[in-house]
């Protein structure tokens, strides 16, 4: 027989510690959606069952993953760095599904992928009709998503790519980003806001003023990198919308502000609901990016696509850095 004189316990007779890899699919779920009744909703099981199962797995990981919050729930910074491993998770399950059932859509001609609802107004569908010209046989299907959305539904291999906002803080694990242009954000506003008649607008003149932000799923938006850096916050709470188009009546209807790039409001302004604010900021420039699973290789039609939406994008970019002066 072995001693254990030292103090050391072999494999064999370790304890063992199992983790069932549903909760971690599921806790990452719980993440994409903000909410545990949205999450049993899509997983068509009961919230109670939800919550307890969350429970189980933070007796199992001996650490809190989730933190209630009036407006749903959100990951703890445990939580945080354990989301990518449940991405890991939905991705392996999806190939191991378009392995065995032929889920794959690599012998049809159909091309998918998602973009943020700001760039579906004018950049994506002028590059899609280009695209047309030359790939009439091909299925093309376009999503707009928020940017949690989109990188999640990229890892469960819903799409072929996604287009979106560069991930600074690195949270898209097992994907491969490139920029593809940058863009300005604007403040807008209706036309008869209080701060439109101003000659000069300052960032802490937007405190005082209530916001809508395009939802992107991560905790810091395009707003919060600005104000942050000044060590200001807002006056009222930033009501969070998915919706671009319920975004500008919101805006037009009321002195709601929201940063938002110009060609996303093009339309709005040359009818006179919506105008421009004269900002005095320079950090209100942002990247977007195309991303991709890791190991993935797009394909010729997938690049040129891509080409004519970054062409696309900085065409804009150089048009509206013109008239800036």
């Amino acid at each position: 027989m072995a001693s254990k004189s030292d103090g050391n316990e072999s494999p064999a007779n370790s304890p063992v510690r199992s983790i069932d890899p549903r909760k971690l699919m599921y806790f990452g779920l719980i993440v994409q959606l903000g909410s545990l009744g949205k999450a049993a909703k899509a997983l068509g099981i009961s919230q109670p069952a939800l919550s307890i199962s969350m429970d189980r797995l933070e007796e199992e990981l001996k650490t809190s993953l989730l933190v209630r919050t009036p407006t749903g729930v959100e990951p703890t910074a445990m939580g945080e760095s354990l989301v990518r491993y449940a991405r890991q998770i939905f991705e392996c399950v999806s190939a191991v599904e378009s392995a065995v059932f032929g889920t794959g859509v690599a012998s049809k001609e159909i091309l998918s992928f998602g973009c943020l609802p700001t760039l579906a107004g004018s950049v994506i569908p002028q590059a899609i009709g280009r695209w047309r010209q030359t790939h009439p046989e091909w299925e093309l299907q376009v999503t707009e998503r928020p940017q949690n959305e989109l990188l999640w539904g990229l890892l469960r291999r819903e799409y072929d790519f996604a287009v979106g906002v560069v991930d600074r803080d690195n949270q898209a694990y097992g994907l491969r980003q490139r920029v593809l242009f940058r863009e300005r954000l604007y403040v807008a506003a209706r036309p008869d806001h209080p701060l439109s008649k101003k000659e000069t607008v300052t960032i802490r003149d937007l405190t005082h003023y209530p916001w809508v932000s395009p939802t992107t799923g991560w905790r810091n938006t395009a707003l919060e990198h600005i104000l942050e850096p000044a060590g200001l916050s807002l006056y009222h709470k930033v009501t969070v919308c998915s919706s671009i188009t319920l975004l500008k009546s919101l805006v037009a209807e009321s002195n709601n502000l929201a940063l938002l790039p110009a060609h996303a409001v093009k339309e709005e302004m040359a009818s006179n609901k919506l105008t421009l604010l004269p900002l005095s900021q320079e950090n209100l420039e942002r990247s977007i990016a195309v991303f991709i699973r890791e190991g993935a290789t797009p394909d010729r039609p997938s690049l040129a696509l891509l080409n004519l939406i970054r062409e696309q994008g900085r065409t804009r970019y150089i048009q509206e850095s013109g008239n800036d002066g």
